[in-house]
């Protein structure tokens, strides 16, 4: 554990002295905070240990796709357009716990933010157009892990027609 000292600052002219520190990753810090009242000096030290967390989580990792397989024409699933999407839980290497998954779909629906124990998502996904899906975890230090899209996925719901003679 580390100690932070927060020397005491002139209230009218904001000078003061500084301890600079360079905070680890790897380190438990609290606070002191030191000051006076012009006579005496007093000390208050916080009881709350707090960390450093600037690491992002892992991807996520899909576990299932119910629909049609990626960047295919799959035969008797590509014409419904819901494609519901299932993934492991993200790994955070902070002390921050996972606290988000962002996701998206593009031919479809817009951003959604889901809680942290969520692992499923559906998505409509528009006809004719590439459509994929982008997630990402947060932790509650607020670092975003990168995203990962999963498709092309390639919706067709209309069904042939026939527009001239048919010929035998």
């Amino acid at each position: 554990n580390k100690q932070i000292i927060i020397y005491p600052i002139d209230a009218n002219t904001q000078s003061g002295i500084f301890d600079t520190t360079t905070w680890s990753e790897d380190e438990q810090y609290w606070l002191s905070v030191v000051f006076n009242n012009g006579v005496d000096f007093f000390e208050h030290t916080s009881s709350n240990v707090f960390e450093i967390d600037n690491r992002a989580p892992d991807r996520v990792t899909m576990t299932l796709v119910e629909g049609p397989r990626p960047d295919r024409w799959d035969y008797g699933k590509s014409n419904n357009p819901d494609v519901t999407f299932h993934w492991s839980a993200a790994n955070d290497d902070g002390p921050a716990e996972i606290a988000s998954y962002s996701v998206q779909c593009f031919g479809g629906q817009g951003v959604e933010v889901l809680g942290p124990d969520v692992r499923e998502y559906p998505c409509n996904f528009d006809e004719g157009v590439s459509n994929r899906l982008l997630i990402s975890a947060t932790d509650d230090a607020g670092n975003r892990g990168d995203g990962t899209y999963y498709g092309d996925y390639w919706i067709d719901t209309t069904a042939p027609t026939h527009t001239g003679a048919a010929s035998v």
